[in-house]
């Protein structure tokens, strides 16, 4: 046993550092812009930034493990330094903030990181016959990142102890943030660090000799087995409900099932030494367990095809190749005598990773079918929009149950694609217009709501030696008002808001028309990423309005209500 010293530990991080450079960078870049956000020592970073380093190390690791054999030493950086600068152009063109990264872009993003991930355990082990240094590099690498995980928990603990300590007996008043710097280093700097300094090297990687313990035998074979009997017989049972009511409406099923399909192959994956040395009950399982679940696949088949049918989703997309993977995985185990079990991992993430990037993939699919579902059914094209001056007689014809099928449809693009995937359908600016506005009426006097909501994180109190929250809504009770130290009053058709304090003669006129009408001609969003941390500034020498929200409805840009008003008043 080797014992610790300096120089071991010097040589132990020369090496991590020489082996993943990449990965170390993306590492300390992260914690660089954590450092500095939780001290606000610079700006707020653009969330690509933290997507970029984020994908990087995931990306970088699975690259460094897959070229590492490469001779020559150059081409081993120069191809990951590549595969870094995709990563980087990629998130280059991603919104600047998350809230704006709609759900397709979000799971794309999700399958990506996810499949680079998985990938790290299988890529150095493409060749045949070399599933037995697969189990064990995976093994290995799986409990080494527990045992990071540990020890970054077991340190952070003791810091926070030992630093509160000090808080206590000294007075010291620590600030929260050092915790917080505390945490980032245990958890990213070390833990991390750790990790990939434990992965076993190049040579030791390809080791072929298995070793099942008493902890993964018993998980395995006498806990997830058992469940996955409980799942068998709970959906088997319900199978044959299925059969006698001829009823598909349920969609919980598929999510069993998969949990099911999950169990096994997990099973199968954790007792492949077990195999090896001829245990019966193992090698029967690996080979016939899909294949006794195949009239399940058959019963999600049907329940996945109703559902699309009904309102396809993108869920239900990947749903879809989920199912048909299972045949395919089902019929692959059954004729290979579950010999090479490293294909259970690289075909879903071979499988996602393509229906995810393609140009053809679930998400733009889904998008495509949508939009056609909603042409056939408004009688609408891009070129023929339907504009807020006609009268929509097509829309108002439809039966309750088609119209709902078309609000689910509007409701599902608009949640997870954005509005203005919608917007060449229509002639109004569906940013501001309630697109069913538009659908149902045949003048443009309806009202359509606006807001202007300012991310803010610090204000300015500028000498004010009062400070009191400004809160006006038209539901707003006597009492409330009544028990409040301010009084908020729109005068003038909503020209001016009077700001009123009980306790001091001041008296406020601040006037809003302008501001309301530039908000409505901006055409502004419900969350204006624009206008960030843009607050509503008013000043004097005696006292400081900041307005961060303001909404309500509108029928014409000078015709408008004001229904909701949040702000502060600093009194000097």
């Amino acid at each position: 046993m080797k014992r610790f010293s300096i120089n071991l530990l010097s040589q132990k991080l020369k090496l991590v550092v020489t082996r993943f450079p990449i990965s170390i960078l993306c590492v300390i870049g992260f914690s660089v812009m954590c450092f500095d956000s939780i001290n606000r020592l610079q700006p707020e970073y653009p969330d690509q930034l933290w997507l970029f380093f984020s994908l990087g190390f995931v990306i970088s690791l699975t690259a460094t493990l897959w070229l590492e054999n490469f001779k020559i030493c150059f081409w081993r950086y120069a191809a990951t330094a590549a595969l870094l600068l995709l990563c980087g152009i990629y998130c280059f063109f991603l919104p600047s903030k998350f809230y704006n990264i709609h759900t397709d872009i979000w799971l794309q993003i999700e399958i990506i990181g996810a499949s680079f991930w998985v990938a790290a355990f299988f890529i150095s082990f493409l060749k045949k016959k070399s599933d037995k240094a697969f189990w064990a590099f995976t093994k290995e690498v799986n409990v080494q990142l527990f045992i990071a995980i540990l020890f970054g928990l077991v340190l952070y603990l003791g810091l926070v102890l030992a630093v509160y300590s000090l808080d206590r007996l000294f007075d010291l008043r620590i600030e929260f943030e050092v915790y917080l710097n505390l945490a980032v280093v245990c958890f990213i700097l070390f833990a991390v660090i750790y990790f990939l300094a434990n992965i076993p090297n190049k040579t030791d990687k390809y080791n072929e000799e298995l070793s099942l313990n008493k902890v993964f035998k018993i998980l395995g074979l006498y806990i997830l087995i058992p469940l996955l009997g409980i799942y068998i017989i709970i959906l088997y049972a319900y199978f044959a409900k299925t059969i006698v009511s001829w009823d598909f409406s349920e969609s919980w099923v598929s999510s069993i099932i998969g949990i099911a399909v999950s169990c096994g192959l997990l099973s199968i994956l954790i007792l492949y030494p077990l195999r090896l040395q001829g245990h019966k009950f193992t090698t029967i399982f690996s080979r016939y367990f899909m294949l006794c679940l195949f009239p399940l696949f058959v019963l999600m088949s049907i329940n996945i095809v109703k559902r699309l049918f009904d309102h396809p989703t993108i869920d239900q997309g990947y749903a879809l190749w989920f199912n048909l993977w299972c045949y395919g995985i089902g019929l692959y185990l059954f004729i290979s005598k579950a010999k090479q079990i490293k294909w259970i991992v690289i075909s879903p993430v071979v499988l996602f990773l393509l229906i995810s990037i393609l140009p053809f993939n679930v998400a733009s699919v889904t998008k495509y079918i949508l939009l056609d579902r909603l042409e056939r059914t408004l009688n609408i094209t891009t070129q023929t929009k339907l504009t807020s001056l006609e009268t929509r007689d097509h829309y108002l014809q439809l039966s309750s149950e088609e119209q709902q099928k078309v609000s689910n449809s509007i409701d599902y693009i608009s949640d997870n694609y954005g509005k203005n995937t919608l917007q060449p359908y229509f002639s109004d600016d569906i940013s501001i217009v309630s697109i069913y506005t538009v659908l149902k009426s045949d003048t443009f006097d309806a009202t359509s709501d606006f807001e202007f909501a300012a991310d803010f994180e610090f204000i300015e109190t500028h000498g004010a030696d009062l400070f009191i929250p400004l809160k006006y809504g038209v539901y707003v009770s006597r009492d409330t008002e009544a028990d409040s130290e301010v009084k908020l009053t729109l005068i003038d058709n909503n020209k001016f808001l009077i700001v009123e304090l009980k306790s001091r003669p001041v008296k406020i006129e601040i006037p809003v028309t302008d501001i309301v009408s530039q908000l409505i001609k901006s055409k502004a969003p419900r969350n204006l990423s624009d206008n960030e941390k843009q607050l509503l500034i008013y000043e004097n020498d005696k006292f400081v309005v900041y307005i961060y929200r303001i909404a309500g409805e509108y029928s014409e840009i000078e015709n408008f209500t004001i229904n909701n008003i949040s702000g502060y008043l600093f009194v000097k």
